[in-house]
C-alpha cells in the first residue's frame, strides 16, 4: 500500500485486491487503513462475500468474516460494513471512527462532480500534479461542465495554474490566475497572478498591476509588497544566493579559472550540507 503500517494480527500472503483502486490488502490492519484512507473510493464493493471470505480464513479472524458475511447477506449499507471492520481492530478509537464515518457522509450527499474536485484538491495538496491536472481538466471540459458555476470556475482555474507556476510556467500560469482572479475575485488568486508575473520577470505588467492596485487596494497592495520583500531578504541572505552571484559575475568576467575553483567549492558545500541533513 506503499506505507509502513505495523500488524499486530495475521499477514496474509495472498492479498485483497480491490478493483476499483487497484490497491491489494495483506492484513486487517491494512484493510483499516484502507477504510480510513480511501473512503472517497468506497463502495459496494466492500460488500463482496469475497472479502468476507478472506478476513475469515486468509486473516483466520472467522468471526469478523462471519460478521461481515451476515452484513452481505442483508444486502446492509456500505456504511454498516465500514463501522463493522473499523471496530474489529484497535486500529481506530472511536474518534478516529467518528471522522471516517463523518467523512463518508458528507461524500454521499455530494454530487459526482464535487466528489471529483475533492479528489482533484487531494491530489494537488499531495503534490501528484499531473493526477491533479488531468481531474482537474475532466471537471471542466466534462459533460458535466454545466454544473460549476462561474466562481467554482475560477476556483478550479486557480489551482490549474498553480500546477504550471510549480512547473517553472509562469507565463501560462499568469494567464490562468488572470482569467480565474475575472471569475472568483478571489483576492487570493490576484496575489497568486501578481506574484506569476514577479516570478516570470515580466516587469511592465507586474509593475502595471501594482499602480493599479495602488488605486483600488491599498491593503492588499501591502500584503504583496510585504510578503515580497520577507521573500526577498531571506532569499539574499543565505549563503547559496550569495555564492550563486559570485559564480555569475566570475562567468560574465571570464574568470574561467575562479569561476571552476569557486564551482567545486560549492558542490563540496552542498555535499556536505546533504550529508550533515540527511545523517
Amino acid at each position: 500500500m506503499g506505507r509502513v503500517i505495523l500488524c499486530d494480527g495475521k499477514r496474509s500472503a495472498r492479498p485483497y485486491h480491490f478493483k476499483s483502486t487497484g490497491i491489494s490488502v495483506y492484513s486487517y490492519e491494512e484493510l483499516c487503513y484502507y477504510v480510513s484512507h480511501f473512503i472517497e473510493n468506497i463502495d459496494d464493493e466492500l460488500l463482496d462475500p469475497a472479502l468476507a471470505d478472506f478476513v475469515s480464513k486468509d486473516l483466520e479472524m472467522p468471526e469478523c468474516g462471519a460478521k461481515l458475511m451476515r452484513l452481505c447477506e442483508s444486502r446492509a449499507g456500505v456504511r454498516d460494513v465500514v463501522i463493522a471492520i473499523l471496530s474489529g481492530s484497535s486500529f481506530a478509537d472511536e474518534k478516529e471512527t467518528a471522522k471516517v464515518l463523518s467523512d463518508y457522509d458528507m461524500l454521499n450527499n455530494m454530487s459526482p462532480l464535487q466528489r471529483k474536485k475533492r479528489n482533484a484538491d487531494k491530489s494537488l495538496d499531495a503534490g501528484r500534479n499531473r493526477e491533479a491536472m488531468h481531474l482537474y481538466r475532466d471537471i471542466l471540459y466534462g459533460p458535466d461542465s454545466s454544473e460549476i458555476d462561474s466562481a467554482e470556475y475560477g476556483n478550479i482555474l486557480h489551482n490549474i495554474a498553480i500546477i504550471h507556476a510549480r512547473s517553472g510556467a509562469f507565463s501560462t500560469a499568469a494567464e490562468e490566475f488572470r482569467e480565474a482572479y475575472a471569475r472568483n475575485e478571489d483576492e487570493r488568486t490576484l496575489k497568486q497572478y501578481i506574484y506569476a508575473l514577479k516570478l516570470g520577470h515580466f516587469e511592465d505588467d507586474f509593475n502595471r498591476e501594482i499602480q493599479a492596485l495602488g488605486e483600488s487596494n491599498r491593503h492588499l497592495l501591502e500584503v504583496i509588497e510585504n510578503e515580497l520583500y520577507f521573500a526577498t531578504d531571506t532569499e539574499e541572505n543565505t549563503y547559496d544566493y550569495h555564492e550563486l552571484k559570485k559564480l555569475k559575475e566570475m562567468r560574465d568576467k571570464g574568470k574561467v579559472a575562479d569561476y571552476y575553483k569557486l564551482a567545486d567549492e560549492m558542490v563540496t558545500h552542498l555535499k556536505n550540507k546533504y550529508r550533515a541533513e540527511n545523517g
